[in-house]
């Protein structure tokens, strides 16, 4: 049998007192340390609440998210159209109605939209179809880049969230819809 090597002796760590200077620049760096990180996280709190919080209830960020999730997001759109040729499937746009109820539900809470039924004499599906083909410069103009709901709701009740500038526009349209053409 071999020799066996010798074990290591530990290495002991002297202790500093506690009024010893490299004690002292330790508790020193800590504090340091410890102040840094608070002052960071105070920072990033103030920056959520004051920018995130503040956009994530703002007219803009809801109307972005409600047409996100009624039209979906272009580059996915494009990315899902891209998959549907390579596959040979057919690929449609999954939209999101919980979201789309929390944006409009959102929009209405900040008054930007202005929510109204109108009561119809006709089938509610009929007057609501020529109503919205009349008014098709309002809910898909480029310009106004304003977004409404026009919905039919039972037989005979037309739901209308729109600007206010735009509800006595829809309401009219819904009127000249509702009066039966003769021959029908």
């Amino acid at each position: 049998m071999g020799t066996v090597a010798p074990r290591p002796k530990p290495v002991i760590r002297e202790s500093y007192p506690a009024s010893h200077p490299d004690t002292i620049r330790w508790m020193r760096k800590r504090i340091v340390i410890g102040a840094i990180a608070v002052v960071v996280l105070g920072a990033g709190a103030v920056w959520y609440s004051t920018c995130i919080n503040r956009r994530e209830n703002s007219v803009e960020y809801h109307k972005r998210e409600y047409l996100a999730a009624r039209d979906g997001r272009p580059l996915m759109n494009e990315l899902r159209s891209f998959w549907g040729e390579l596959t040979g499937q057919k690929v449609r746009h999954r939209m999101s109605l919980f979201k789309l109820q929390r944006h409009e539900q959102a929009l209405l809470r900040l008054g930007y939209w202005r929510e109204e039924t109108v009561i119809v004499n006709m089938p509610a599906a009929k007057v609501w179809g020529t109503a919205v083909k009349n008014g098709v410069n309002l809910w898909r103009h480029p310009l106004t880049k304003e977004i409404c709901v026009v919905a039919p709701v039972g037989t005979n009740t037309i739901l209308v969230r729109a600007v206010p500038d735009h509800i006595p526009i829809w309401k009219r349209l819904i009127r000249e819809a509702d009066v039966p053409r003769i021959g029908e």
